[in-house]
């Protein structure tokens, strides 16, 4: 009756690129799953016609604009992987008749302190200005000291105008927070402690903001 998917990390990095907001990545990678438009309000993103219920580390994700922003509330350079259950469950209750995408945030894996540092930067190949370009930047800090486990990520992004395949810019909808022309900030800590073997507390805190300029310009005031 359902068919489950399981897409790792390595998978999710190529396809991951400056500008690319996650549920435009799973529409490429989820059979079943509506494209994503790499904007804010995806409401008709659905699997097979039916709404799917969102979960980050088995949390189920309630909000009133559903799938429409949990999907592009986290940045993909956060994720370990993503587990799909395509097709209605009731294990989850309500919102999930066309299936769940639970997706596991990264932990530490090592006991050494790691470190590691992204940076990336999308240019559009038609003739236009450094305002179609997008920039990231992500750093990341883990390891374990004892009992105790740590991940800290830091992920910023700046994205520029969106254009067509004809080089022409895309307009954006004033009516909602746009993804082009902005940037966004997606800081997560995740951690643990072991109190024995059968025995642990896990603590998983995320803070994302995002900013659109466009958005800002439509509300500002003309100077008189």
């Amino acid at each position: 009756p359902y068919t489950v998917q399981l897409i790792s990390q390595e998978d999710l990095q190529r396809q991951t690129q400056p500008g690319k907001d996650l549920g435009t990545i799973l529409g490429q990678m989820i059979p079943g799953l509506s494209p994503g438009d790499n904007a804010v309000t995806s409401y008709y993103q659905s699997l097979r016609g039916r709404s799917v219920l969102v979960l980050i580390d088995g949390v189920a994700q309630r909000a009133n604009r559903n799938i429409s922003r949990q999907l592009t509330a986290i940045s993909p350079d956060t994720v370990e992987r993503i587990e799909v259950i395509n097709g209605a469950t009731s294990l989850y209750g309500a919102g999930a008749t066309g299936g769940v995408i639970n997706i596991i945030t990264k932990k530490s894996q090592s006991d050494e302190l790691k470190m590691r540092t992204t940076v990336g930067l999308t240019v559009n190949t038609e003739e236009t200005d450094t305002d179609s370009h997008s920039y990231s930047l992500g750093q990341s800090i883990s390891g374990r000291s004892e009992n105790i486990d740590y991940l800290l990520s830091a992920n910023y992004e700046q994205r520029g105008s969106f254009f067509d395949a004809d080089g022409k810019q895309i307009a954006t909808d004033p009516n909602q927070v746009s993804r082009d022309n902005s940037n966004t900030l997606d800081l997560l800590l995740n951690t643990g402690i072991k109190f024995d073997e059968d025995k642990k507390l896990s603590v998983s805190v995320e803070y994302f903001k995002a900013v659109s300029y466009t958005h800002l310009r439509a509300h500002e005031t003309p100077e008189h």
